[in-house]
């Protein structure tokens, strides 16, 4: 009877967050956290980028702060969100590293594989863990 008391207490303890370690533009982060959505951007509004994910199979809405600033998967400083043009291939760390479904999904750091659409990235950038 304790016992199964004890495991049932124990189940039922709040889990501890994964921690949520966003990239660097150059690189040498070490313990990135996988990103969130990764794929092609299909749309672009003002601060409201809908992309194609590669996991899900279908367009996600991305909101981008005003803050925000997009790096190329080279490195290098950020750029605001206009360089942004539909077809680039793209990877998205969301705000606590956390995707929520039918919800405002804001990122955290935004990279495209290359600020020009024609630049295609290898076959494994959209599945690449960390950064």
């Amino acid at each position: 009877m304790k016992l199964s008391f004890l495991l049932a207490t124990l189940l039922y303890l709040p889990t501890a967050e994964a921690k949520c370690i966003l990239p660097s533009p150059d690189g040498g982060t070490p313990n990135v956290s996988n990103r969130n959505i990764a794929g092609l951007i299909l749309i672009i509004s003002d601060e409201n980028v809908w992309i194609n994910d590669v996991d899900r199979g279908k367009p996600i809405l991305v909101k981008l702060s005003g803050k925000i600033e997009i790096f190329t998967a080279f490195g290098g400083g950020g750029d605001s969100w206009e360089v942004l043009n539909v077809g680039q291939s793209a990877r998205v760390w969301l705000k606590k590293c956390k995707y929520l479904p039918h919800q405002n999904n804001f990122a955290a750091y935004f990279e495209v594989f290359s600020y020009d659409p024609s630049d295609f990235p290898p076959k494994d950038y959209f599945f690449i863990q960390g950064q």
